[in-house]
């Protein structure tokens, strides 16, 4: 079927010069139309079951009995769509995370750290956890998903997001440069500081 309603008809009536098609079995809106033995065909709005409806006739305008065939429409992609990162939370300190998603009517998902997701595949949708590595370092992080039914239909992508924080590593306070003795008279000194991914300290003579 195609995204439109449309599907291709194969008929084959003996001796028929004529055909009728209808989507009621009816034929209420039909008119006789010159045999074919294909054609494509519009089917009425919606998913679910359809049915089609034909009917022959010949030269003398000897009529056939009514024949039929059924096909499920699914043109609606999968929906209520979520996903998350560590449960919701809103921070993380370890690039490695878990992410959980769910669909309704989804046959394949698709998870990646890229919006375009580039080198990543299709594969069985399943709602239980899944890891994923997030990228190096901190920062805001986001893991985007899109979902696929089992006829094709692909879904919005969604997202969501999550902060790597990193914990200040590589300490190191110096005073005077290690000196063992502050021959200062006002005990005043210098200070060399490291911490690595530290955005701000505090420092006090006490604990």
């Amino acid at each position: 079927i195609q995204p439109e309603g449309k599907v291709m008809l194969t008929l084959n009536a003996q001796n028929a010069t004529e055909m009728m098609l209808d989507n009621h079995e009816k034929f209420r809106r039909a008119t006789w139309q010159p045999y074919q033995t294909k054609l494509e065909w519009q089917l009425n709005e919606g998913d679910g079951e359809h049915t089609v409806y034909a009917k022959f006739r010949t030269a003398t305008e000897s009529e056939s009995e009514v024949v039929k065939d059924k096909i499920i429409a699914d043109k609606s992609a999968p929906f209520d769509l979520g996903i998350s990162i560590n449960g919701g939370k809103k921070s993380t300190f370890n690039n490695l995370a878990e992410v959980s998603v769910k669909a309704q009517d989804a046959k394949f998902m698709e998870i990646s750290t890229d919006p375009k997701f580039t080198n990543s595949t299709w594969e069985n949708y399943d709602f239980s956890i899944k890891p994923i590595y997030l990228k190096d370092g901190g920062g805001w992080r986001t893991v985007y998903a899109r979902f696929r039914d089992e006829t094709g239909n692909i879904s919005e992508v969604i997202k969501d997001s999550i902060l790597v924080e990193l914990a200040p590593m590589n300490l190191k306070i110096a005073i005077n440069n290690d000196a063992e003795y502050c021959t200062d008279k006002s005990a005043w000194t210098t200070l060399q500081i490291w911490a690595q991914y530290a955005t701000e300290m505090m420092i006090s003579n006490t604990k």
